[in-house]
């Protein structure tokens, strides 16, 4: 097994979506999330209020045309800086190579965001997500992966993201036989290999 990454994302936004209540708090300066520095994207929640989608896309991946996604790994680092840490994941699920939801929801919703900045791991080196994933999806630009928060009580939260990354594991295909060649071929006399074959009767 082979893996690329991890590797952080060169495109986000923040999307409300009324149909599924996460159009509550925005996500403050989306692009935060690129890299491992210390500058946040952050969003502010009233009571039992869900946040926007954080997206991530166009991680950059070039896994080999063929190739079987064996796994693939989403790290967050995150935290709740209100005293009250009542924020946990409403959503945490992969986006396709069209950019539409797909697979699991693979949230957390038991655990509070800390009050100081955590790495939480979702997903692994055999968790497809439920997503079928293949080479041609992983490596297009709309791939990537949601996040949104609930709050679990009566009191506000600010939940902030520093970084989202993502590692791909997969197996290559199998190379072609040794001495195999796919041609061109003009006739079937030129195929290595490959007998003529008489044929009798009728034509």
């Amino acid at each position: 097994m082979a893996s690329l990454g991890p590797n952080f994302p060169g495109a986000a936004s923040s999307v409300a979506d009324a149909g599924t209540s996460e159009d509550g708090g925005a996500w403050v300066t989306p692009s935060n999330i690129f890299a491992n520095d210390g500058a946040n994207s952050t969003t502010s929640l009233t009571p039992a209020e869900f946040s926007e989608k954080l997206t991530a896309q166009s991680f950059g991946f070039t896994v080999p045309g063929g190739a079987t996604i064996d796994g693939i790994l989403v790290e967050i680092e995150r935290a709740d800086t209100t005293a009250n840490l009542l924020a946990v994941d409403f959503r945490v699920q992969l986006l396709d190579a069209s950019g539409a939801l797909v697979g699991t929801n693979k949230k957390d919703g038991v655990t509070v965001w800390p009050a100081a900045m955590a790495v939480a791991s979702y997903g692994g080196a055999s968790d497809t997500w439920g997503a079928s994933p293949t080479d041609g999806m992983v490596n297009d630009v709309d791939f990537g992966v949601v996040v949104s928060v609930d709050t679990t009580g009566g009191a506000a939260a600010t939940p902030e993201v520093d970084f989202i990354r993502m590692t791909v594991f997969y197996t290559a295909a199998a190379p072609p036989p040794p001495g195999f060649s796919p041609g061109p071929y003009e006739s079937r006399d030129q195929v290595p290999g490959l007998s003529r074959v008489k044929y009798r009767g009728r034509r």
